[in-house]
């Protein structure tokens, strides 16, 4: 695993810039943006994750998602054994003949925001917000422009810490508007409201604030690499290199893939329901 501070080390070597305080700084403010675009890309295993989601009582309004959710590996009914087909939500007549899901943006508006009611400083676990009046516990919260997302343990507390740059005066924001829903059929295309099922997901990573966060991919590489693609156009280096880097990139972000383990499915053969297979029943009938 590497440390934040070394992809920087080795970006700032590789651009000949090992003094310049400025390009340092810069580094740091691109690197989260890259990052977190890089994590949105695949199902990778540190941040792979699993929630249970209650549709008991839902409508065709769906259900909230965790709102750092980046992308879904698989839903499953535990209780009856079988997984959910992903499928578009305008999809009136799918292929599939099974159980689906499909999700959408909940809201075009979060569940608070201030304009400029936050106060937070580096390194807390609390927050103050003017006209935060509601508790939003197990919501998540983003702080200004960070790109991090925190979950609400209380009205004003979360988890993980906060590692980035004191805020004063900026807006706060809990549940933002991009946080999804999902809703859950039948294969007749009744929106199902009496169970819950199984989400496996992947979330948003923790932001690189610090010289020793640890980066969640599997080789650091791909970041280290797209940040040199990035630079090279700041600093006018020739075509000819962004190309190279661009071609080492796609080599490297192939090994990562390939040392990410993959997501563990059940090898059993299933029905066009996506169930498995059983012998406890007869599969042929008799001719009358």
């Amino acid at each position: 695993m590497t440390a934040a501070g070394k992809v920087i080390d080795n970006v700032l070597r590789a651009m000949r810039r090992e003094e310049s305080a400025s390009e340092r700084e810069r580094l740091w403010k691109r690197t989260n943006t890259i990052y977190f675009q890089l994590c949105r890309e695949h199902s990778w295993h540190k941040l792979r994750r699993t929630s249970t989601i209650d549709f008991n009582s839902a409508t065709s309004a769906g259900v909230w998602l965790p709102a750092n959710m980046m992308g879904i590996d698989r839903v499953r009914d535990t209780d009856n054994g079988f997984e959910y087909v992903r499928r578009d939500r305008a999809d009136e007549e799918p292929d599939e003949d099974g159980y689906r899901y499909y999700t959408f943006t909940g809201s075009t508006t979060p569940a608070f925001e201030s304009v400029d009611g936050l106060d937070i400083s580096h390194g807390s676990s609390s927050f103050t917000c003017t006209g935060l009046s509601e508790d939003h516990t197990d919501e998540y919260v983003v702080f200004g422009s960070e790109p991090g997302l925190y979950k609400l343990t209380s009205q004003l507390g979360f988890e993980p810490k906060y590692y980035g740059p004191d805020l004063a005066s900026d807006n706060c924001t809990i549940r933002p508007k991009e946080t999804e829903k999902m809703v859950i059929l039948d294969r007749s295309e009744n929106v199902l409201d009496d169970r819950t099922v199984e989400l496996h997901y992947w979330e948003a990573p923790e932001p690189l604030y610090r010289e020793s966060d640890i980066i969640v991919l599997p080789i650091s590489s791909p970041l280290e690499l797209s940040l040199l693609i990035d630079a090279v156009g700041v600093v006018g280096k020739r075509q000819i290199a962004a190309d190279r880097y661009r071609a080492e990139f796609r080599a490297a972000w192939d090994r990562a893939v390939e040392l990410n383990p993959a997501f563990p499915r059940i090898a059993s053969p299933r029905d066009r329901h996506n169930q498995l297979f059983s012998l406890s029943e007869n599969i042929f009938g008799r001719r009358s």
